[in-house]
């Protein structure tokens, strides 16, 4: 054990560093971790959020018949019960009429 006694002086500084830079890296380890936790949490809140939403889309899409659009607002509506063609029309119709407003 007399060689431990005779180390020079740069290896406890050495040791020291080490020791240091170990407890700063073990820090952001923790912090990471608990951000990791966090966000795991948060995804999951959001899944079930999700899910929620699509069990009431769901019901929509049924009580519609399949009848149903996303209108040029982003809103969720009932289509009503016409051709396809027929609502094409009625939608170029309402954009026509807008058209006119805004001149």
């Amino acid at each position: 054990m007399t060689f431990v006694a005779e180390l020079p002086p740069e290896v406890s500084a050495v040791n020291h560093q080490a020791r240091q830079r170990l407890e700063k890296l073990k820090k952001e380890l923790r912090a990471r971790d608990e951000m990791i936790e966090r966000l795991e949490q948060e995804l999951e809140a959001m899944r079930k959020d999700l899910e929620g939403w699509k069990k009431i889309f769901d019901q929509i899409l049924e009580a519609t018949g399949g009848l149903w659009l996303i209108d040029e607002k982003g809103r969720f509506v009932a289509r009503k019960a016409i051709s396809l063609r027929e609502w094409d029309e009625e939608a170029r119709r309402k954009k026509a009429k807008q058209k006119r407003k805004k001149s």
